[in-house]
C-alpha cells in the first residue's frame, strides 16, 4: 500500500504539482536581464516627445496559462510590460529605455491566470 501511494506521488503529472497557490511576493513582473541592444538609432537621444519604437515576443506557457515571459528590444523612447489576472490585479513592468533588451517573467499564480498582457508606449 505504501509503495503505491509513493509511485502514485511520483507519477502526478507537472500540472497537479503547479496547482499550489503563488505566495504574495511572487506575483507581479520581474526583470530576467537586460543587455544592451546591437546600433539602435536614435537610442535614448530621441525627443522626450517621440512615439517610443520596440519589439517585444511574448510566450506564455500551458497548462494555466500563470505566467508570461517578455523579451523586448527598445529602439526610441521608452515602454513598460503589463499583465492583467483573472482576479483583476494589474501588474506593471518598470520603466524599458531606448538602446537595451529586457527579459521579463509577470507571474499571475497558480491559482490566478494570465488575462492578458502587453506593452505601453510612455513616450
Amino acid at each position: 500500500m505504501l509503495v503505491a501511494l509513493a509511485c502514485a506521488l511520483v507519477l502526478l503529472p507537472a500540472s497537479a504539482a503547479a496547482a499550489e497557490p503563488a505566495a504574495a511576493g511572487d506575483r507581479g513582473i520581474v526583470q530576467l536581464s537586460k543587455t544592451p541592444a546591437a546600433k539602435v538609432g536614435a537610442g535614448e537621444k530621441a525627443p522626450a516627445r517621440a512615439n517610443a519604437s520596440w519589439v517585444c515576443n511574448r510566450q506564455v506557457t500551458y497548462p494555466g496559462p500563470y505566467y508570461v515571459d517578455f523579451t523586448c528590444t527598445v529602439y526610441s523612447g521608452a515602454i513598460r510590460a503589463y499583465v492583467v489576472c483573472s482576479d483583476g490585479a494589474v501588474f506593471y513592468s518598470g520603466t524599458m529605455y531606448a538602446g537595451a533588451t529586457y527579459q521579463m517573467r509577470g507571474t499571475c499564480g497558480p491559482p490566478w491566470t494570465v488575462s492578458t498582457s502587453g506593452e505601453q508606449s510612455l513616450w
